[in-house]
């Protein structure tokens, strides 16, 4: 899949047609994350499932966080730091379901960040994690994903001093529930795409995984990391 090329895509039309009233993070902020994921290892190391992660930010009005208890959705402020392998002051939840040459797949995973600074285009720690599936058909409320880099994934990546771990030897991504109740919305529009379709809607459950380097050395252990009702999109892609 050109994940590259359809995040180009997706950027054009959702640059376009977003008015951010009201959003948690302003058009710079979502911008300044986007192009920092875009520009770091973390893409090169989760591929597709970390780079729709940034993408569903320009979905969704609000964000989340993500913490080791409950974690209420919240603004961003660009001065928080994060503090690694514990908590991350914004996260977005997605689940997408992607078609290509009559083939489907699908990404199910939760995308976190710390240390967002829009005016220098830098982010200071990414983490997601997510289950995959060959088929049409994503994981669903109550599943529990082994994280081993096949079915179930688990990425981190930091800034400085830089390293990349992915996509995950051990752990396990929990999906307690997905609500996806909102409206049913077109983005065919955007380029590379047959069709797209694309609701809102609320994502809770937990992961903690292992992860080996990618860049730098020895392994990340990701502690348990909860999410509850954090905003998120479920689309629907045929290339």
């Amino acid at each position: 899949m050109r994940t590259y090329a359809l995040g180009c895509g997706l950027l054009a039309f959702l640059g376009a047609c977003t008015e951010n009233n009201g959003d948690s993070l302003s058009l710079q902020e979502k911008e300044a994350l986007t192009t920092a994921v875009f520009n770091s290892a973390a893409l090169d190391a989760g591929g597709a499932a970390a780079g729709f992660g940034p993408l569903a930010v320009w979905f969704l009005p609000n964000v989340g966080s993500l913490g080791p208890s409950t974690a209420a959705a919240r603004a961003v402020s660009a001065s928080l730091a994060g503090v690694q392998a514990a908590t991350y002051e914004g996260a977005v939840g997605f689940q997408v379901i992607f078609t290509s040459s009559g083939t489907s797949s699908t990404f199910t995973g939760v995308f976190g960040w710390a240390g967002l600074n829009a005016t220098a285009n830098t982010v200071d720690e990414i983490v997601a994690s997510g289950a995959f599936t060959s088929t049409s058909s994503p994981v669903g409320s109550g599943s529990s994903t082994t994280i081993n880099g096949t079915t179930g994934f688990g990425i981190y990546w930091q800034r400085s001093p830089a390293a990349s771990y992915a996509p995950g030897t051990s752990g396990s991504f929990v999906l307690t529930s997905a609500t996806f109740s909102g409206q049913n919305r077109d983005c065919s529009s955007l380029s590379e795409t047959t069709s797209c379709n694309y609701t809102l809607g609320t994502m809770t459950g937990n992961f903690a995984f292992t992860a080996a380097a990618r860049v730098g050395t020895g392994s990340y252990t990701q502690s348990l990391v909860n999410f509850t009702s954090i905003p998120a999109v479920r689309l629907t892609i045929v290339e």
